[in-house]
C-alpha cells in the first residue's frame, strides 16, 4: 500500500478564462516506478469518485481530469469505468518509447482521452512525437520570453497545441496570449485584472437585498420581516420558489408562497442558499473557476469540521470557504462586504483577523489549490487524516459542479 498523501488541482483555463478542467497532483517524490503508477492508479480511482454511479457515468459539467500517469497505466482495469473525453494523461517522452504503450495511448485517443507531453527541454523535443500527443506542457518562464518565442513559433506550426503551466499574474497570462499558448494552468484569477484594479465597483439592487436578508436571518428576524424584504427582489422571490419546488427536495406538494418556503427550508438552510445566491450574483464579473473555487472551499471546510468541531461550527465554516473570495465575487473590498452582514465573531478573525481555528481550516483547504508542502504540515497540526482531505476535496469538486453545471 503506498504512503498517504494529499491531491492538490490546479485550475484548467481557456483563453477566456473559462474552466476547461483541472490538473491533479500530489507533492511527495516518486523514486520507483511501481510507486509512480501506485499513486497515478490512487489518483484515478479518487477521480472516479467524481463520477456519479449511474451506468452512462455522466462527466460532470464537461470537464476534464488530468493527471500525470506512466504508460504502463493504460493497461490499468480503473480506465474501464470512466468516459475517455473526462480523462487527460500527464506523460514523459521516456512513456513514449514502448510500441505497445504507444499503440495503446493511441487508442484512448480516438476514445477521447488527451494526452498531454510533459517535457523540461523544448529544445530537444522530437517532431515524431508530434503525432502520439495532443498538448505540449510549457513549463511558463516570463524572464525567458525571447528564447521561449522561437520554440513557440515551430510549436505553432504544428498539430500539437500548447499548455503553459505556473502562470502566476495576468501579465504572464497576456505573454503566454501573444506567444500562442491558449490553454493554461495558474492561479492567475485570485487577482483582479490590470483594468479593474483600483476601481469603485457598487453593488447591485439584488446584492443589497441578498445583503440585508443574510443579515435579518443571522439576527433570527420574524418570518414575516424575511418575507418582506425578499419581496422587494422579484428575481431572489422566483429563485426560492424555484428551488424549494425542484426535484431535489422532492416535496411532493407545491410551495407557493414565501412565507411557507422559509418554513420548509428553514433559517441555517436558507441562510446556506443565500451565501451560494450571493456569491452567484454577479455572473458578468465573476469568472467560472472563482466561483467554483469559492464553492469548493465552503463545502471542503463543512466536511473537514464535521470531524472536529460542533454543528454551528461546520455551518460558519461553510460560510468562511466561501465568503473567502466574497471581495473578488462581488468585486469590492472585504471589509465594505462583511460590514454589512451579521457574523459571528469567530467568522470575522478567519476573514479579516486571519486568526482562530476556522482560518487554520480554511488554510488547510486552500492550500491543496497550492503546490506546495503547507497543506502536510497543516493537517498534522490540526489532526486531520490525508484520507480525510482528500475525501472532503473530491466531494466539494463535485457538489461546486452540481450547481454551476
Amino acid at each position: 500500500m503506498p504512503e498517504a498523501y494529499i491531491v492538490k488541482r490546479a485550475a484548467v483555463l481557456d483563453r477566456q478564462q473559462k474552466l476547461m478542467g483541472y490538473y491533479f497532483f500530489w507533492r511527495q517524490p516518486v523514486n520507483t516506478t511501481e510507486g509512480l503508477v501506485a499513486k497515478a492508479r490512487e489518483t484515478l480511482v479518487w477521480i472516479s469518485g467524481l463520477f456519479g454511479s449511474n451506468q452512462e457515468r455522466d462527466q460532470p459539467a464537461g470537464l476534464r481530469y488530468y493527471f500525470r500517469s506512466p504508460a504502463a497505466l493504460l493497461r490499468d482495469d480503473g480506465f474501464c469505468d470512466l468516459p475517455r473525453s473526462a480523462l487527460g494523461l500527464i506523460v514523459l517522452p521516456e512513456d513514449l518509447k514502448d510500441a505497445a504503450e504507444c499503440e495503446a495511448m493511441q487508442m484512448l485517443r480516438q476514445e477521447g482521452c488527451e494526452i498531454v507531453l510533459r517535457i523540461d527541454d523544448l529544445a530537444a523535443l522530437q517532431p515524431e512525437l508530434f503525432s502520439l500527443v495532443d498538448l505540449v506542457e510549457v513549463r511558463f518562464e516570463a524572464g525567458n520570453f525571447s528564447a521561449q518565442a522561437k520554440i513557440y513559433g515551430v510549436l505553432k506550426n504544428t498539430s500539437v497545441h500548447m499548455l503553459a503551466s505556473r502562470v502566476e499574474d495576468w501579465r504572464e497570462l497576456a505573454v503566454c496570449h501573444k506567444l500562442g499558448l491558449s490553454t493554461v494552468v495558474g492561479d492567475f484569477y485570485y487577482t483582479l485584472p490590470p483594468d479593474l484594479v483600483g476601481e469603485q465597483k457598487a453593488l447591485n439592487p439584488s446584492q443589497v437585498t441578498l445583503l440585508r436578508v443574510m443579515d435579518a436571518v443571522q439576527a433570527n428576524a420574524e418570518i414575516n420581516v424575511l418575507e418582506e424584504l425578499l419581496k422587494h427582489d422579484a428575481g431572489i422571490s422566483y429563485k426560492l420558489l424555484f428551488y424549494i419546488n425542484s426535484a431535489a427536495f422532492g416535496l411532493g406538494f407545491e410551495i407557493k408562497s414565501l412565507r411557507h418556503a422559509i418554513q420548509m427550508l428553514g433559517y441555517r438552510p436558507l441562510y446556506r442558499w443565500l451565501c451560494v445566491l450571493l456569491a452567484t450574483s454577479d455572473s458578468g464579473h465573476v469568472s467560472s473557476v472563482l466561483l467554483q473555487t469559492a464553492l469548493m472551499r465552503g463545502r471542503m471546510m463543512e466536511l473537514l469540521g464535521a470531524k472536529l468541531l460542533s454543528s454551528q461550527d461546520v455551518e460558519n465554516l461553510f460560510i468562511v470557504g466561501m465568503f473567502s473570495l466574497l471581495d473578488r465575487l462581488l468585486g469590492i473590498e472585504m471589509t465594505q462586504a462583511i460590514d454589512q452582514i451579521r457574523l459571528p465573531e469567530s467568522v470575522l478573525d478567519a476573514l479579516l483577523d486571519r486568526t482562530g481555528v476556522f482560518h487554520s481550516v480554511l488554510e488547510l483547504v486552500k492550500a491543496c489549490e497550492l503546490p506546495d508542502d503547507t497543506a502536510l504540515e497543516l493537517a498534522d497540526v490540526l489532526g486531520v487524516a490525508l484520507d480525510d482531505i482528500n475525501v472532503a476535496h473530491a466531494k466539494a469538486i463535485g457538489w461546486s459542479q452540481s450547481l454551476v453545471a
